[in-house]
């Protein structure tokens, strides 16, 4: 019977989704600590390349353009997932938020929104108010696209809080770079110019 590694079911976690160093998630951010080079090598062979990033807690799979030994492009394992423009606007606002709340010399390690927060945000972009009541309506939406990306955590909600509340995770700064920050807010200036 063929066994399979102690560090196989960390592969299909990765193979899931973003892998999280979270209090209370069990000992698989440890157990990926451990076998990070066995991981490593594992995924090398499909062409993967395991990103992990101790000092905030993630690490996800990513995927470059490869080729087989024959040359052959890979076919991709790893999917993109292509950004509404309204998703883009959120990631871009939530992105910023991390940076302007890490440079505020704040001592938590974790950024926290509540949804009328991040809408106000939102808002500030929308000209015309039938937009921002669509916004308004569609707000539930691009939490939740946030959060299937795994840029936002909805937080268990407090006895004396009606907020909804969110943590904007850290891994937004590995998928939302600042080239994908300035390549929106230069097609959001000339979408504003042609209007």
């Amino acid at each position: 019977m063929n066994q399979t590694p102690e560090w196989a079911d960390i592969c299909v976690r990765l193979l899931q989704g973003p892998l999280y160093n979270e209090k209370g998630g069990g000992n698989s951010w440890d157990k990926l600590i451990i076998w990070q080079a066995k991981i490593t090598e594992y995924f090398a062979v499909l062409g993967l390349q395991l990103i992990i990033d101790p000092s905030d807690g993630y690490a996800f799979l990513s995927q470059d353009e490869a080729e087989d030994a024959n040359g052959q492009s890979l076919p991709k394992l790893i999917k993109k997932n292509p950004l509404t423009f309204e998703t883009s606007l959120l990631c871009v606002i939530l992105r910023e938020a991390l940076e302007n709340f890490d440079s505020s010399q704040i001592e938590s390690p974790v950024l926290i929104m509540t949804a009328a927060e991040i809408r106000e945000q939102l808002a500030a972009f929308y000209k015309d108010r039938a937009d921002e009541t669509k916004l308004y309506s569609d707000l539930a939406t691009h939490l939740s696209r946030g959060e299937e990306l795994g840029f936002l955590k909805r937080l268990p909600e407090r006895d004396n809080s009606q907020e909804i509340e969110y943590e904007v995770r850290r891994i937004i700064r590995a998928k939302i770079n600042m080239e994908f920050i300035t390549e929106f807010k230069e097609k959001l200036e000339r979408h504003c110019d042609t209007e």
